[in-house]
């Protein structure tokens, strides 16, 4: 049946039919194989279905069966494309299958495949979560070899990898990687300089965020509310509560609304230097601001 639809280009209705089947979880992945080997023996019609059959399992939350399908269509000769590689290695991610995950990305370059820009950020993505940070940057290596240019948002996951590392000189790496995206002309968006931003206060360089600040400004990037309470609370908890309320100011200046978050910080930092008077004024004045960060 579905070679016929193949013929007939009827494509959705064998995403149906698969999806059906895949729902049911009667038939093994070695029986579809196996039926589709003995029924057709066209093998770029059958790597087709069984590109889709790896996507049914993929949409199903079905990983274990998807990486099976994934390694027994090596033996039977069908091809896949790199089309349900991604979503697959994703799932992967998302269940914390790191190990997995690398062995199906090894798989994949024995078999030849070619990866994208996805199946890279995703692979780094996951190597970054459980702080594999060298083996992500080595991965941009892969990406040249592949003439596959790294992105903003591969450059901004690992710096997000080395910021939320916490070990000394990390936040330094990060900063560095930021000034290698900036050389190969990949502009860093908010998401980077927040990421890094939020880096620098946490390891109380205070100097290095207010200079990341100022640098995205003149870049045309406008601090949100988020980014102005992150450098607020720096200053608060290096007890320099004079500056971070010239932050305040400065976000109001710029069209930024404080929000409860803004207020809720000032307030902890009136309170750390015994200012009690000051704390319950501006307590009275965040009541009417936004909860949203």
């Amino acid at each position: 049946m579905f070679h016929l639809l193949a013929d007939a280009k009827l494509y959705p209705k064998i995403r149906k039919l698969l999806n059906d089947l895949v729902k049911n979880g009667n038939h093994s992945v070695s029986s579809i194989f196996h039926t589709l080997s003995v029924v057709g023996n066209r093998l770029c019609v059958n790597s087709i279905v069984v590109d889709m059959l790896v996507l049914a399992y993929v949409s199903n939350s079905k990983v274990d069966l998807e990486v099976e399908a994934f390694t027994r269509a090596g033996p039977y000769g069908f091809r896949l494309s790199v089309l349900p590689c991604n979503p697959m290695l994703c799932a992967l991610v998302d269940q914390e299958r790191i190990e997995v995950m690398q062995s199906v990305y090894k798989e994949m370059i024995r078999r030849r495949f070619q990866p994208d820009l996805i199946t890279f950020n995703t692979l780094i993505n996951g190597l970054c979560k459980f702080g594999q940070l060298q083996k992500a940057y080595d991965l941009m290596e892969d990406m040249e070899f592949w003439a596959i240019s790294p992105s903003v948002v591969t450059y901004s996951t690992i710096i997000n990898g080395y910021c939320k590392k916490g070990c000394v000189g990390k936040v330094y790496k990060a900063d560095a990687l930021l000034k290698e995206m900036v050389s190969q002309k990949i502009c860093p968006n908010e998401i980077t300089y927040n990421t890094l931003i939020d880096g620098f206060c946490k390891d109380r360089n205070l100097n290095a965020a207010m200079k990341l600040l100022k640098e995205m400004q003149i870049q045309g990037i406008n601090p949100s509310v988020v980014m102005f309470n992150t450098l607020i609370n720096g200053f608060c908890n290096d007890g320099k509560i004079h500056e971070a309320l010239g932050l305040r100011d400065e976000m109001t200046g710029s069209g930024v609304t404080p929000n409860i978050t803004t207020y809720n910080v000032l307030i902890n930092g009136y309170s750390k230097e015994g200012k009690v008077n000051k704390a319950r004024e501006l307590f009275d004045v965040g009541k009417g601001f936004p909860s949203r960060y």
